[in-house]
């Protein structure tokens, strides 16, 4: 069922999602997490995917950068490698416990026989970064890892940006208070959060913890992001390694199912210390 892993990258609420880059498929990363028995057989198949395959997949990112349209936000981007080499994008659905997606063709196609994009990042300033191989011999099965004709010494980056549109400024978490580092919680964009919340988890616990308190307090129950605040917040907690049963209740019984199973993750490693693990 899996060849080849080559790219994979963590939602906003914290499902992964693997390239299988053999074969061009993609599939859910809680699949590997679970105790999961493939059948004894010859022939593999992609009943596991929520993709039908093809085209040499390496390297994948989410775009939630408010550089870009707000119409393309949360798009899965996958590069293709070998055969139509490009970027394409998806619209990336959640159907149960599994992810759908609606092909919206290429963002990055190139003529060029030696373009053989890798990699992907949003960068700091908003735009996509891709990397680009740019080589001719770009496997192992046919060709000898001490072939003449493997380019070790050229290599290209590509950055995608929007014309009309202003880049970002990253916002600054290093030294910054506790309470402003809580603020970027809130961000649209994953890099933002993602900082910040490292940067919380390495503060001292008491002077993180009543202000992630008060912060959790202040939320507007209107707000529609309200329930992924929370969850940054049980994510907070989770790396001071600051249980809260209490908190942690609530989103296992949270409205929002991408909550919960962000909360099911936490609870795999809270059981113990909580107690009622195997209850809950």
């Amino acid at each position: 069922s899996f060849w080849n892993p080559f790219g994979n990258l963590f939602d906003r609420w914290g499902g992964g999602i693997m390239l299988d880059a053999s074969a061009g498929q993609y599939y859910p990363m809680d699949v590997f997490s679970s105790n999961f028995a493939y059948p004894k057989t010859k022939h593999r198949t992609n009943h596991l995917a929520f993709n039908s395959g093809g085209h040499i997949a390496s390297g994948c990112e989410l775009l939630f950068s408010t550089h870009f349209p707000p119409g393309v936000q949360g798009r899965f981007l996958v590069n293709h490698c070998v055969g139509e080499t490009g970027t394409a994008w998806y619209t990336l659905k959640t159907n149960g416990s599994v992810y759908q997606i609606e092909s919206h063709g290429h963002l990055l196609r190139c003529d060029d026989p030696l373009f053989r994009p890798v990699a992907m990042a949003l960068g700091p300033d908003g735009a996509l970064y891709i990397a680009d191989f740019y080589t001719q011999i770009f496997e192992n099965m046919h060709f000898s890892k001490r072939h003449p004709g493997r380019d070790h010494r050229r290599g290209r980056i590509w950055r995608i940006s929007h014309p009309d549109r202003p880049l970002l400024k990253q916002p600054r978490t290093k030294g910054e208070p506790v309470k402003a580092l809580l603020g970027l919680l809130k961000s649209h964009e994953s890099s933002t959060r993602e900082f910040a919340r490292r940067e919380l988890q390495q503060r001292p616990a008491g002077k993180v913890i009543p202000a992630l308190d008060e912060w959790l307090k202040n939320l507007n129950a209107a707000d529609p992001e309200r329930e992924h605040h929370r969850t940054e917040a049980l994510w907070v907690r989770q790396g001071l390694n600051e249980v809260d049963a209490v908190l942690l209740q609530q989103q296992l019984k949270s409205a929002n199912p991408s909550a919960r199973a962000a909360a099911t993750k936490v609870l795999r490693y809270w059981q113990e210390q909580i107690g009622s693990g195997d209850e809950l």
